[in-house]
């Protein structure tokens, strides 16, 4: 599970790191003029936003989904073991004709 563990905080630190700051960063850019405006609701709008990315970006993602991921173990990769065919899986058996060829006809190209 170590080899796991280091493989979640290469990940982090090497390809998401900065995508997730990017568009955090992007996100909490777009809600600032929210933050502006007269309309008490919108302000509101503005900062509940603005704040569940910054959470987001700094919380769960660095931290939460790191130690999620850590506890559940082996479960946690469930998503990419292929499935295994059973016997009454319609999806295991062939298909039950061949397909159509191909009626396409190549366009000659003329110098």
């Amino acid at each position: 599970m170590a080899v796991a563990l280091g493989a979640i905080g290469f990940g982090i630190e090497h390809y998401t790191a900065t995508a997730v700051t990017g568009t955090a960063a992007t996100m909490v850019a777009a809600t600032v003029p929210f933050l502006f405006t007269d309309l008490l609701s919108m302000r509101q709008f503005g900062v509940a936003v603005a704040t569940a990315v910054l959470l987001d970006a700094l919380v769960v993602r660095p931290v939460v989904l790191p130690a999620a991921i850590e506890l559940l173990g082996r479960l946690a990769w469930w998503p990419t073991r292929p499935p295994v065919p059973t016997a009454t899986d319609s999806s295991a058996e062939p298909p039950s004709r061949p397909a159509a060829p191909s009626r396409v006809k190549p366009i000659p190209v003329q110098p």
